[in-house]
């Protein structure tokens, strides 16, 4: 019971609020109902205020005192009408509209319950804790701007009103006005500094602006208040692997593990660490910990199919996949790596299929018409391979290996021009590039640009220690010299690896 119905229930006012007199005998079964809920005996107060309703219908108190014993006994709807029927003989007892206004709420009834804590503003401007209430619910409503404007109310008329502040700071973050809630829970936090709990919810906030350092920050404050605190290990962990520190956030989710062994989503979030560490097998044992723990969810399976796929397990990462799909038919990572499991196993008419389901789920995902275009140049069919290579660059103009691909069926479809300026965009994205520089060699060699071609292939050279890369360089080189009328003309100069300028000019008239 609350502090309030007790203070209530102690001191209530015996006198009828229409008639003069009382009957003893009322007054006596009213009392004992007092003392009875007081107890928490509260069928009996029901009794005895049952008891003081029949013998006096117009005493205010006994309903109020009836309400609470049958709020104590969960049942609700009589609660109401009881405090509907004090409102009834004393239309300005504002503590009877709050008592209806919160039994509302906790029914859903949210529109009746806003007209109540409306009726004790009115009554009780200066009632912080109403305005709270009714910002609560237009909260659960999702009307933030009037939530907002209460919780105002509620800081004016109680400056040090911590639960406010935290929660205009929620209405505020779903509004998107992220520097608006973390202002309001710094006032809070500076209300209540030993609060761990605000300062989980501030680094949430600062999580949502990208500012992972701030909410590291934050985090470790919650944990140094409390410092079993398992959410914030495990929110820790999930900081550090999305700024890349794998290993960080393995130990973070390892201490969250410990703290809460239960916590199937720290389990995940480990497998997650694990998968982006290549670290498979641990990955594998992790997911698998969480879906037996009944994280039953797609990312779950889909996570551990990409630890299986690395691994070499196939047909393992296949099933993991579909049952993802089962899961969440509508999430495209799950279908375009089962599209990723089929092509290595040489099923690309499946590996198509599935590429194809993840476009037309989210026509925007340049890695699934760039994985299609690999899997259409499997089956020769090079023009639908090529078409979409271009709209992964198209989405991502920035993909390398789209524009090296393209070179490539560019070079095999010999059209040596477009390959050029494929695998001249690939060197440029990724300047280490030795394939890149080996196959614009062979596209400038199948031009007749000699010169180009001999730049490139030791610009390849230059940038691999891989054996067959570079004896494919070699065979390109040795080529270019058979080519060449005289074995001279194509000697490296010694400080830049680059032809004579008169290496490539027509040999003399006359000579074969």
């Amino acid at each position: 019971m609350s502090l309030n119905d007790r203070y209530l229930l102690s001191h209530l006012n015996l006198e009828f609020d229409v008639e003069n007199d009382i009957d003893p005998l009322a007054k006596d079964y009213f009392e004992l109902g007092t003392v009875e809920v007081l107890s928490g005996n509260y069928q009996k107060a029901v009794e005895a205020y049952e008891q003081t309703i029949a013998l006096a219908p117009k005493f205010a108190s006994a309903y109020l005192g009836r309400g609470i014993a049958y709020e104590r006994l969960g049942e609700l709807e009589l609660a109401i009408a009881d405090y509907t029927r004090l409102i009834e003989l004393d239309p300005m007892d504002d503590y009877a509209y709050k008592k209806r206004g919160d039994l509302q709420t906790i029914l859903g009834n949210y529109l009746q319950a806003i007209a109540d804590y409306s009726r004790v503003i009115d009554l009780n401007p200066p009632w912080a804790y109403i305005y709270q209430k009714r910002g609560d619910i237009y909260f659960q409503m999702g009307n933030y701007p009037q939530a907002i404007a209460d919780y105002t109310s509620a800081i004016h008329y109680s400056p040090k009103m911590v639960s406010a502040y935290q929660n205009r700071a929620a209405a505020f973050e779903r509004l998107g006005d992220f520097a608006s809630a973390v202002s309001n829970y710094s006032r809070a936090i500076q209300l209540e500094p030993q609060d761990g709990f605000l300062f989980k919810k501030r680094a949430a906030v600062y999580e949502r602006m990208g500012d992972h350092e701030l909410a590291l920050a934050d985090y470790t404050q919650a944990i140094r208040i409390q410092p079993h605190d398992a959410q914030a290990y495990e929110r820790r962990g999930i900081l550090f692997e999305r700024m890349g520190n794998h290993s960080a956030a393995i130990d973070e989710l390892g201490k969250a593990i410990e703290l809460d062994p239960s916590c199937a989503t720290a389990y995940y979030n480990r497998g997650v660490a694990y998968e982006r560490r290549g670290s498979y097998r641990h990955a594998i044992a992790d997911y698998t910990i969480a879906i037996q723990m009944g994280l039953h969810n797609a990312q779950a399976y889909t996570g551990r199919g990409n630890a299986r796929l690395q691994s070499g397990e196939v047909k393992s990462a296949i099933e993991d996949y579909t049952q993802a799909i089962r899961l969440d038919p509508q999430q495209p990572s799950a279908y375009q790596n089962r599209g990723v499991a089929y092509e290595r196993i040489g099923d690309f008419q499946k590996a198509v299929a599935d590429y194809t389901k993840a476009i037309e789920l989210d026509a925007r995902r340049a890695a699934a018409y760039f994985a299609r275009g690999n899997a259409y140049g499997e089956m020769g069919e090079y023009t639908q391979q090529i078409a979409d290579y271009s709209k992964a660059i198209e989405l991502d103009p920035n993909l390398a290996a789209a524009h090296f691909n393209r070179g490539a069926a560019f070079l095999s479809a010999a059209s040596p021009e477009m390959a050029i300026a494929d695998f001249t965009q690939a060197i440029a994205l990724t300047p280490q590039d030795a394939q890149a520089y080996l196959k614009r060699g062979e596209a400038y060699e199948q031009l007749g640009d000699h010169r180009a071609a001999w730049e490139d292939y030791h610009a390849a050279l230059k940038h691999s220690q891989e054996a067959a890369l570079r004896r494919l360089a070699q065979r390109g080189l040795r080529r270019l010299r058979r080519r060449s009328m005289w074995r001279g003309l194509f000697q490296r100069d010694d400080s830049t690896g680059s032809l004579p300028s008169n290496s490539l000019h027509d040999p003399p008239k006359g000579e074969k």
